[in-house]
């Protein structure tokens, strides 16, 4: 969609000399269509036709406005600029004013001072009633209410005639003293915190039920709730359906703030409150009908293995109140308990909600141990995939129509542009699950031919740091880097590719050398796990905060230990070095294969070979692999051949390094998963780390100062005692802690 400076370049469209009908026209009330000179004047059973004839009164969020309007009338908005006399046309067809009616001020049962409906009162959300003075004290029927205020004002009529007008609603003003609308007001926000405590939901038990049913909201084309609408949605959801169109500070966007997020910290009773499912039983389709017989399947195994991934059709999107457009919100105030079945995210799915929807994703996605998620767009479905244990799994598939609101939930989430779909967009926004998991969410968007696709890394900020042994560190590997931490001063670098646990490598060797009486700083992208004790900065290349320009200034602070989340380019690079050189103990990552590919590198970075051999302590090449359930493993023999070259493998660990020799063990067995467990994903569960390091000694800084290839430096390492990762997880195979298909997989290069 253009931006409002832009909407000149539109094309020109001639408005047809006929009759536009009441509703399409209606879309837009008068008043505004006159102030912003905009109307719709033409709609098809996919998109609406909106004629602008004075783009210069558009405000500058017009396209986020838009954006939300395009989703609450399930059609896609086209522009276009029109004659003077083309909108003088349309704006003739409005229907005339009605005369002047008195309305009946007096209430049926409300008295000031009086008792009131809880229910009624709860039908004005909570922070809409404190900021415009308004409360519902009253109602006749579905479509007549009573709204009370200490403060009454013209831009307040306005913004509430135009609720009646596109709700076709009733609603009378009454005027009270302060007094008593403060009285009113203490009295619904009791009642919001009860409706944000409310009783735990059904068991599992009830949802599978549900979802044998098949049950469904019935939704209209708008996403409004059919049966009894007003009663269900109350005037929060009105508020939501009435909201202004084209931002600025009109009296409809006044009204709501579906495109600005609320500040407050609390979810509305439409958000909380579970409405009855009608007893609906649609056709259901073969896929649909075959039974869940297992939770999830978010891992691929080595096997093949299929999983059953299950198949949404015919969601009806419903909208929530604007309260729930919370940032920062907690998913178990909408679930109280933790999403752990595939059939309680179904029945979560065909409710409709789209917040709902996203947050019983997140919800079951962080149960299942999921470090991302994958929200992918294709021409027949929406894929829902997680990975868990560094493999990608699909998990439901949902329909197309889903996806604008879906991408749309998130960006109001993570503060994206929501009219921006032709460039990604990076966010952030925290959520707290089970009540005590704060989660960190990382977005990234990416536009693709049939939408964007959203991945959303999930960050447990209360989880734990391991230690060097737990990460799967051991023998003689653990004592050079223990021996390389004590020094001074000097560089450790840990290598390997994007998600192979460089980072929690790095906070497992901080955990050792923190103290009081040590001025440790990082700078990271971002900030993964918070450490007491430690000064944590998050770059911010977007305004020119990069890894040299934090490394720069961190030197001035007086640091005794300096962690940098990566060396990207040659001015980080060599900062980093200079700084191990003038006395401080520098920890860092570089994107290699193995450990020996580290000096190349950094050599044709434009580092001096003389300064990297004094700088560099020691380096660390990683990999990681998928542990073995203890549950769902079993023997089996390896065919001759493989043995063959394992026993060669194991010849050379005990020629090269006698240590390392005494772990491997008299009885050698191989294990392989089974199907898996309750407690596992196909026989795996958890990560463990595949590690070679290596010091530097004589003869590696002269293949340095040579400019050797990678390989004669590994091939001389390997001499000096180095195990490879290979080696490493060979181990790892024969202590039963993994299989020889996951070393095989993540060492294929070695």
């Amino acid at each position: 969609m253009a931006n409002a400076g832009a909407v000149a370049t539109l094309p020109q469209a001639q408005v047809p000399n006929e009759a536009i009908p009441a509703e399409t026209l209606n879309r837009i009330p008068k008043e505004l269509a006159l102030e912003f000179g905009a109307v719709f004047f033409t709609e098809t059973p996919i998109e609406l036709y909106l004629g602008i004839r004075h783009p210069e009164l558009l405000k500058d969020r017009v396209n986020e406005a838009l954006a939300v309007l395009q989703q609450q009338v399930g059609k896609k908005i086209k522009l276009f600029l029109i004659s003077e006399a083309d909108f003088s046309r349309v704006m003739a067809q409005y229907a005339l004013p009605k005369p002047a009616v008195v309305k009946p001020i007096t209430p049926p049962n409300y008295t000031v001072g009086g008792d009131v409906v809880e229910s009624v009162l709860a039908t004005m959300p909570p922070n809409y009633a404190r900021d415009k003075h308004l409360i519902t004290v009253d109602t006749n029927s579905p479509g007549e209410y009573w709204v009370a205020t200490d403060r009454p004002s013209d831009k307040q009529q306005l913004a509430l005639q135009l609720i009646e007008r596109r709700n076709r609603i009733t609603l009378h003003v009454i005027e009270v003293p302060a007094s008593e609308f403060s009285r009113l007001l203490t009295i619904r926000e009791a009642v919001d915190e009860r409706l944000n405590n409310p009783p735990e939901p059904k068991e599992a038990a009830d949802a599978a039920a549900a979802i044998d049913r098949q049950e469904t909201v019935p939704v209209g084309p708008a996403g409004q709730i059919i049966t009894g609408e007003v009663e269900k949605a109350g005037v929060a959801g009105l508020l939501q359906r009435a909201s202004g169109f084209f931002g600025g500070t009109n009296p409809a966007a006044a009204a709501t703030a579906a495109v600005k997020l609320p500040p407050e910290p609390k979810l509305s009773d439409a958000v909380v409150k579970e409405e009855p499912l009608p007893n609906h039983e649609p056709s259901k389709t073969p896929a649909e009908e075959q039974p869940l017989t297992v939770p999830a399947e978010t891992s691929v195994p080595a096997e093949p293995i299929v999983p059953y991934v299950p198949v949404i059709k015919n969601i009806g999107i419903s909208r929530e109140s604007d309260e729930s457009a919370i940032v920062g919100g907690e998913v178990d105030v909408i679930f109280r308990r933790p999403v752990t079945d595939i059939k309680q995210l179904q029945v979560i799915v065909r409710q409709g909600s789209v917040p709902r929807i996203l947050a019983g994703i997140i919800n079951y996605a962080v149960e299942q141990r999921a470090s991302d998620i994958h929200i992918e767009p294709y021409s027949d479905e929406l894929l829902i995939r997680y990975r868990v244990d560094g493999q990608l799994g699909e998990v439901i598939k949902l329909p197309t129509e889903i996806q604008p609101a879906m991408v749309s939930r998130v960006k109001i989430l993570s503060k994206l542009k929501l009219d921006e779909q032709r460039i990604p967009q990076d966010g952030r926004f925290d959520v707290v699950v089970a009540g005590e998991k704060e989660i960190d969410i990382r977005v990234s968007t990416l536009p693709t031919v049939h939408g964007e696709k959203v991945v959303m890394r999930l960050l447990d900020k209360s989880g734990q740091i391991y230690t060097l042994e737990k990460l799967g560190l051991s023998g003689a590997g653990l004592d050079r880097l223990l021996n390389a931490i004590k020094q001074p001063y000097g560089v450790i670098l840990a290598t390997g590719p994007t998600g192979s646990g460089k980072t929690t490598t790095l906070y497992a060797i901080l955990q050792r050398v923190v103290t009081s009486k040590v001025n440790v700083i990082t700078l990271e992208d971002p900030v993964e796990y918070e450490m007491k004790g430690v000064n944590q900065s998050q770059i911010k290349p977007k305004i020119g905060f990069t890894f040299a320009e934090g490394l720069r200034s961190v030197l001035r602070q007086d640091p005794n230990i300096i962690m940098v989340g990566e060396v990207r380019d040659a001015e980080t690079a060599s900062m980093a070095t200079h700084a191990a050189l003038t006395g401080h103990l520098v920890l860092t990552t570089l994107h290699t294969n193995n450990a020996a590919g580290a000096l190349p590198r950094l050599i044709n970075m434009g580092v001096e070979p003389f300064l990297i051999t004094s700088a560099m302590n020691a380096i660390v090449g990683q990999r990681l692999v998928r542990k073995l359930c203890p549950n769902c493993r079993e023997k089996f023999d390896l065919p001759d051949t493989v043995r063959k070259e394992i026993d060669t493998q194991l010849e050379e660990i005990k020629r090269n390094n006698p240590k390392e020799a005494s772990r491997i063990p008299a009885n050698i067995e191989f294990y392989r998963p089974l199907e898996g467990c309750k407690d596992c994903a196909a026989g795996y569960r958890g990560r463990v780390g595949l590690y070679e390091v290596f010091a530097m000694d004589e003869k590696i800084e002269d293949l340095a100062i040579k400019k050797a290839p990678a390989i004669e430096i590994e091939r001389t390492a390997k001499e000096a005692g180095m195990i490879t990762m290979k080696q490493d997880g060979i181990l790892k195979v024969l202590e039963g802690l993994t299989t020889l298909d996951e070393i095989l997989r993540e060492t294929s290069d070695r």
